[in-house]
């Protein structure tokens, strides 16, 4: 296939899928104005089933759009050209493992119709309100059921059912067929059931949903959809005309399936319409559970919610004017997600207060520890200040003024020899030397029969002065 936009067979994606289906239909249309809706795709079935594989979609079927005055010659191609249903069922059983079931009340209602089993309908038809088989006495566009994939069991492929006529399609269908434009059809549940049901509508959908799990699976009353597609006859949407509808149905579990890790702690989905109202979901792991109609969610978590509006979903196609839009007004969709219980108590924890607790102490005992030394030092500083003073006061008091004097002089010798340089001194810290001072003095009891010696020494060695004051003793010191 190459033509226009769409040339890349190699793309295997469900979008391009889509694209190869309404491609083949126009293809196979003349862009005539005598143009006649008698189709019939020779690989639809591969197609489709590639189709439903990539989208996840259950069901495809193709409806050609009859006028009135073409509905005798449809009717008279459809019974000609009725071999699709058996190549394809053929091709079913080569490739998937087809449901063993019943035909059940449908399969009798429809021999009364037609006149015969396992044989399709040679007339455009409806089903009435207890869903049996009538013909259409409408004027028309009639939209029958023509290929479809899978081909379900008889009587369930319904070829020639006039889709328009049921009232969970008219609307949507229509609406497709005025604007040109894609539209999602509502939701709609049944009763829970699996394909012996004698509810048609669960049998139905059960024999989807076991056709597509390759075994007997029940139908669990959660919503179904259907996506409406037109088909043109050319492919500028400046001239193009409607000539065929798709219609797909699918199953809204499938889409929250398999969407998070396997370990995943579950969250409650909310899908809402304004028209069905909402059904609710838990998603875990990857695994989906329906809980039921209504918005069944907590609302402990309402200021958690996460919002996802389909409105903000318009075109298939961002092309001027090879794209498919999109249809919101009837039934516009959104999609909420909230938190659960479940994880709620998963992802509440201490460690977050533990963590904060453990900085803080931290903090706290660097601040005590500082105060403890601050107070350490002081204490120290004050024991050396008192030391400093006392040795002061008892220089000041028993020192005579001659001797004060020589210690005064010292002290400006000092201050002299700090001028001589830094290199001085350290000649004079390298060469050991240093000047020492030595005062002796006594200091009388009151009786002058004790005497008591000190020695003060004062060392100059460097730049630094060392001052002791010894107790030599009761006599003088040889020098």
């Amino acid at each position: 296939m190459k033509r226009g936009m769409y040339n890349d067979d190699d793309d295997d994606s469900g979008s391009n899928r889509w694209r190869k289906i309404v491609c083949r239909v126009s293809d196979s249309h003349p862009t005539i104005p005598s143009f006649r809706p008698f189709v019939t795709m020779s690989d639809f079935q591969e197609q489709a089933a590639n189709t439903r594989a990539l989208s996840g979609v259950l069901f495809v079927q193709l409806h050609p759009i009859v006028q009135l005055e073409d509905r005798a010659k449809w009717e008279q191609y459809s019974v000609n050209n009725s071999q699709w249903i058996q190549e394809g069922r053929d091709y079913q059983d080569r490739y998937t493992t087809v449901p063993d079931v019943d035909g059940g009340a449908m399969e009798e209602l429809m021999y009364e119709f037609v006149g015969a089993y396992n044989t399709p309908s040679p007339r455009i038809f409806i089903l009435d309100e207890t869903f049996s088989p009538a013909e259409e006495t409408g004027p028309g566009p009639y939209y029958p059921i023509w290929t479809s994939s899978p081909v379900l069991a008889a009587p369930r492929e319904m070829t020639n059912l006039n889709l328009v006529s049921l009232a969970v399609d008219r609307p949507f269908m229509e609406k497709t067929y005025e604007s040109g434009m894609i539209s999602l059809g509502g939701m709609t549940v049944d009763e829970p059931g699996d394909v012996d049901s004698p509810i048609v509508g669960t049998n139905f959908y059960a024999y989807l949903l076991s056709f597509a799990a390759g075994e007997k699976t029940p139908y669990l009353g959660d919503p179904m959809s259907s996506l409406y597609v037109p088909v043109f006859d050319e492919y500028d949407s400046r001239t193009r005309k409607i000539v065929a509808m798709i219609k797909s149905t699918l199953n809204w579990a499938t889409y929250f399936r398999n969407v998070l890790t396997p370990n995943a702690l579950p969250v409650r989905v909310v899908l809402e319409n304004s028209c069905d109202g909402a059904f609710t979901y838990d998603v875990s792991g990857q695994e989906v559970n329906y809980i039921g109609k209504g918005d069944l969610h907590n609302s402990k978590f309402d200021d958690m919610v996460e919002t996802a509006d389909f409105s903000q979903w318009v075109e298939l196609e961002e092309t001027d004017h090879l794209g498919f839009g999109i249809h919101q007004d009837l039934c516009p969709y959104n999609l909420r997600v909230y938190p659960t219980l479940e994880l709620e108590d998963d992802n509440y924890s201490f460690r977050p207060f533990l963590i904060t607790l453990s900085v803080a102490l931290v903090f706290l005992f660097s601040i005590g520890m500082f105060f403890v030394y601050d107070r350490l030092v002081e204490r120290r500083q004050k024991l050396v200040m008192a030391t400093a003073m006392t040795n002061l006061a008892v220089v000041s008091n028993l020192f005579p003024k001659n001797v004060r004097d020589r210690v005064y002089a010292a002290e400006e010798e000092e201050l002299a020899a700090k001028k001589a340089g830094t290199k001085a001194k350290l000649k004079s810290f390298a060469d050991g030397t240093s000047r020492s001072f030595y005062f002796l003095f006594a200091v009388f009891g009151n009786n002058c029969t004790v005497c008591r010696y000190f020695w003060l020494h004062r060392l100059v060695f460097g730049s630094r002065t060392v001052s002791s004051l010894y107790i030599v003793g009761n006599s003088l010191p040889s020098l």
